[in-house]
């Protein structure tokens, strides 16, 4: 394709950023108190100790969203709701290092779980060997081999974790596209303040991506909420 006209295309390309941001400040919050625990999946992208805690590809900005995942997940898997983790898990070959430092070694603490999530007494723990966790193994198709519930009952998957415009988005968008493949009205949802990215100066602008990132998902059908609000009495329970 050959670009007609740079200042057309820049002048577009603003409106269209604008647009995300809008629709990224209009993000609205989703009551605990709404979602239907028995029809809906927890899955946690990639809170692991190599990108949360230490090493190559640590972000402090991930580790800063640990407490609001564990306070949420804690709470689902207590009202007996299924809870998922993909983390990284690689072989020292791993094809992924041609495009992204070495991280998350087999058998490794950085390829464990934040300990914030391990505690978690039902947590499912998938590996993954990509960045795109449903390639890997597909949550909806695990749960039932685990024993956990069956899962034409889910109709709802909420998407947590790192980094929002990779893994999460890959994530995120794959499980929607399943969805419409089996011709299954699946909600997928990401919580935008349980989500974050990195930032290189230059290189990659954490909020900048983080915007776009959520347009992204909206655009292919996937929903963003902002958050999750708890009614006084189970936040007073989880403080």
């Amino acid at each position: 394709m050959n670009i007609t006209d740079e200042e057309v295309l820049r002048e577009n390309a603003m409106n269209e950023f604008d647009k995300a941001l809008q629709q990224f400040i209009s993000l609205k919050m989703l009551k605990y108190s709404d979602i239907d625990i028995k029809r809906t999946m927890l899955v946690i992208v990639d809170m692991n100790r190599g990108f949360a805690k230490k090493g190559d590809m640590y972000s402090p900005y991930v580790e800063a969203i640990i407490p609001g995942i564990a306070k949420f997940a804690v709470r689902f898997d207590k009202d007996e709701g299924i809870v998922i983790a993909h983390t990284d898990e690689h072989e020292k070959t791993a094809e992924e290092f041609k495009n992204y430092p070495v991280h998350c070694l087999k058998d490794t603490e950085e390829s464990k779980l934040v300990e914030e999530l391990a505690q978690i007494e039902n947590i499912l723990t998938l590996k993954k060997n990509n960045t795109n966790g449903m390639l890997a193994q597909n949550p909806l198709e695990i749960i039932e081999q685990f024993g956990k519930v069956n899962a034409d009952l889910i109709d709802t998957v909420l998407v947590v974790g790192c980094v929002t415009d990779i893994c999460v988005k890959q994530f995120a968008v794959s499980m929607k596209k399943y969805g419409n493949e089996i011709d299954r009205d699946l909600d997928v949802k990401v919580i935008e303040e349980m989500t974050d990215t990195f930032d290189i100066p230059g290189v990659h602008d954490r909020e900048y991506e983080q915007v776009m990132a959520i347009y992204d998902l909206q655009k292919n059908g996937v929903e963003v909420v902002k958050g999750i609000e708890y009614d006084d009495e189970m936040e007073n329970d989880l403080t």
